[in-house]
């Protein structure tokens, strides 16, 4: 079998094109146009991840420090996120999302799972599963080291589901179950 490795690159970037670009850009703007797609992650995050702090923030966002410190003063300074000082360590800020906060990104995922779900109905049920299975199967696939899984990770912290593909590639490549999230 011969692969057209050329066409399944732009396939790929086609199907992320429409998810982070299209479908959340719509849900975004749907969403009150309250926020941008950087933002939305922030959100989703911290609303994830109630109390973590911005070093926390900025290795899931793969940015550096001072950025993810801008972001958390736009944000709070929007009302969307609260910073109080870590009881632990006092030099450190833990973030938590404001109610206006949780607000905001209740809906603009609500959206954004519309859109996804409007595309998989028209899809069909029969495809649409085949696809998730082949997607979570590609994911696999693709994890040669520990290293990668940090990158495409999408710290869903207190929303991790047990057949979560990167959990089970590290089980594979590690020996043990992942422990973090």
């Amino acid at each position: 079998m011969s692969l057209d490795t050329d066409r399944m690159v732009k396939a790929f970037t086609l199907v992320r094109n429409v998810v982070e670009r299209a479908f959340l850009d719509t849900a975004l703007e749907q969403a009150g146009g309250k926020l941008t797609p950087t933002q939305y992650q922030a959100l989703r995050f911290i609303g994830l991840h109630d109390g973590a702090c911005i070093r926390d923030l900025a290795a899931s966002l793969h940015v550096s420090h001072p950025a993810a410190v801008k972001l958390v003063e736009r944000l709070a300074a929007a009302g969307l996120v609260l910073r109080c000082p870590c009881p632990e360590d006092r030099r450190r800020v833990c973030l938590s999302l404001s109610a206006n906060g949780r607000s905001v990104w209740s809906e603009a995922r609500a959206r954004h799972e519309e859109l996804v779900g409007k595309a998989l109905q028209r899809m069909g049920e029969e495809q649409a599963a085949s696809l998730l299975g082949l997607l979570l199967r590609f994911v696999r696939a693709s994890v040669e080291s520990v290293d990668q899984l940090g990158k495409i990770c999408l710290y869903c912290g207190v929303e991790h589901s047990p057949g979560c593909p990167v959990a089970e590639t590290e089980e594979i490549l590690t020996g043990r179950p992942r422990d973090e999230y």
